[in-house]
C-alpha cells in the first residue's frame, strides 16, 4: 500500500495505530482497539475545505493530478505535445495491458462505449448484452439506435450474469456478432467474469466489447489475454484522473472489420477509419485524432497514469480488493449488509448497501454532506433505498474508509438506527491490520 500518500502508520510501544491526519484522530488497532480523538468534536467536520467525494464516479482526484491543471494551456499539436501524447498513451497501454492501438477520446466514457457500438454495430446485427443493471439499459439503446438487435442474458440487480448464461443464449439465439458487458457495475456494485466471457467470445468468434470505465486502474484488465476488442477506460473514476476524457483500447481485427463495413459510420466524431487515416497520416507532427484534443486535461491524465505505474498495479489491485473487504466487514458491523451477497460478485471499487424502510437513503447521504462533508451515492436509479461507497484511487484507503465509516455510522445513529458507538470503525481498523 502507498503508505505516504494514503495513511501514516505509527509503531508505539508495540501498539500500531493509523493516523488519519485529515480528520484528525487515531485509531489504536493493538490487541484493544480504540479511537483517539484529537482536538474537535468529531461530529462535525464542516471545517474540511471541500466535500469528500465517496461517489463512484468522479473520485477524489490526486492533488498532483489537480496540480497539472494549473500549467500552461498547451496546443493539441506540435513535437512537444507528441511527447506527452504518446508517453501518456505508452502507459495506458500498460494499464489495459496490450500491445494494441489506445485512441484518447475527448468526452464522457459513454463517448467510448457509443464508439465502439458506431463502429461495430450495423443494420440487424445481433450483439448480446450482459444485462445485470441501469448502464446494460444504455448498452441496449445504443445498439438499436445503431440498427442492430439487443439480445439479453440478464441477471438479477446484486447478481453478476455468469458465463454458462452467456454460452446457453449464444447457443440458442444463434448468429450474435459480439458481446458488450460492463467489467464493474456501479449502481449495483457487481463486477463480472471477463475471463470467462472472453473465452466465449474467442470460440464463437465474437467481437468482445468491455465497458472498464469504472475498473480502469483499480481492477486487473487484461485486454489480449482476455481476448477483449475495445475495451473503455476512463479518466476520474479508478485511476484519479479528472472529468472527460476517454481511453480506448482497440484489436487489430477491429481496425481490419471497419476497413471492410459495407455501411457508412453514422458520426464523424467517432468514425474509427477518420481516427485511424489521422494516426498514420498526422502522428508525425503530434496529431494522431481527428478533432481538437482538451490537453490539460491529458496532461493530468498522464500524472494520474503516472502514479499507477509507479505505485505498481499489482499493489494497486491488490489494495483496492482489500478495501472491498474492508468496507464489507465495516457494514456488516453497522447491523447491514452489503446488496451484492456473493463475495465473487462484488466489486473491488464501490459497495452498495441495501438500507431498511426506517433508514432513508435520501436522509442518510444528506447528514453525511451536512456533518461531515462527505459524498456518497444512492441507488436511486435502480428503485432501490440504497447508497453506495466507493473506493477508488486515492479513496481505496485507511485514510478515507475509516472516516467515511465513522460518519456513516454518525449519520445512521442520529436517524435513530441502533449501533454501538465504534464498532464499525473498530472493524475497518481491525480489518486493514489484518488484511495489509
Amino acid at each position: 500500500m502507498a503508505a505516504a500518500r494514503h495513511a501514516v502508520y505509527l509503531q508505539i510501544e508495540e501498539r500500531m495505530l493509523f493516523w488519519i491526519h485529515t480528520y484528525g484522530f487515531i485509531v489504536d488497532i493493538s490487541s484493544s482497539v480504540r479511537v483517539y480523538k484529537i482536538g474537535f468534536q468529531v461530529n462535525r467536520m464542516k471545517w474540511l475545505n471541500h466535500d469528500i467525494l465517496m461517489v463512484p464516479g468522479p473520485s477524489e482526484p490526486y492533488q498532483e493530478v489537480l496540480a497539472e491543471l494549473s500549467r500552461p494551456v498547451l496546443p493539441h499539436y506540435g513535437l512537444k505535445w507528441k511527447e506527452i501524447y504518446e508517453d501518456t498513451r505508452d502507459g495506458l497501454q500498460k494499464i489495459f495491458e496490450t500491445e494494441e492501438e489506445v485512441i484518447i477520446v475527448p468526452g464522457c466514457g459513454n463517448s467510448g462505449l457509443e464508439l465502439a457500438v458506431a463502429n461495430l454495430v450495423e443494420k440487424d446485427d445481433k450483439i448480446l448484452v450482459v444485462y445485470d443493471g441501469f448502464f446494460a439499459d444504455y448498452f441496449k439503446e445504443l445498439v438499436e439506435a445503431y440498427g442492430g438487435t439487443a439480445v439479453l442474458a440478464s441477471a438479477p440487480y446484486g447478481k453478476a450474469v455468469k458465463p454458462r448464461q452467456i454460452r446457453e443464449v449464444v447457443d440458442e439465439v444463434g448468429g450474435i456478432k459480439g458481446i458488450i458487458s460492463a467489467h464493474n457495475e456501479t449502481l449495483a456494485g457487481v463486477k463480472h467474469d471477463l475471463v470467462g466471457i472472453g473465452k466465449i467470445a474467442e470460440e464463437f468468434d465474437l467481437f468482445n466489447i468491455v465497458d472498464a470505465i469504472s475498473s480502469f486502474g483499480g481492477m486487473k484488465i487484461d485486454m489480449d489475454r482476455w481476448g477483449i476488442d475495445i475495451c473503455i477506460g476512463y479518466a476520474s473514476k479508478s485511476l484519479g484522473g479528472v472529468n472527460g476524457i476517454t481511453p480506448v483500447a482497440i484489436s487489430s481485427r477491429v481496425w481490419d472489420d471497419i476497413a471492410e463495413r459495407q455501411s457508412v459510420v453514422h458520426s464523424r466524431f467517432l468514425d474509427l477509419n477518420l481516427w485511424k487515416k489521422t494516426i498514420d497520416e498526422w502522428s508525425s507532427w503530434g496529431h494522431p485524432f481527428p478533432v481538437s484534443q482538451p490537453t490539460s486535461v491529458i496532461v493530468a491524465l498522464r500524472k494520474a497514469v503516472e502514479i499507477a505505474l509507479e505505485e505498481g498495479l499489482k499493489e494497486r489491485y491488490k489494495r483496492h480488493s482489500i478495501c472491498k473487504e474492508v468496507v464489507r466487514e465495516a457494514v456488516r458491523a453497522l447491523h447491514l449488509e452489503p446488496f451484492v451477497a456473493d463475495e465473487d460478485d462484488a466489486s473491488e471499487t464501490v459497495t452498495s448497501i441495501e438500507l431498511p424502510e426506517e433508514l432513508l437513503a435520501s436522509n442518510v447521504t444528506s447528514i453525511l454532506k451536512e456533518d461531515f462533508n462527505i459524498i456518497m451515492g444512492t441507488m436511486g436509479l435502480l428503485g432501490i433505498n440504497g447508497l453506495r461507497i466507493s473506493h477508488m484511487a486515492l479513496t481505496a484507503s485507511p485514510h478515507y474508509i475509516i472516516p467515511a465509516i465513522f460518519a456513516l455510522e454518525g449519520s445512521l445513529r442520529k436517524l435513530g438506527w441502533k449501533v454501538e458507538d465504534g464498532k464499525a470503525v473498530k472493524t475497518a481498523a481491525e480489518a486493514f491490520y489484518r488484511y495489509t
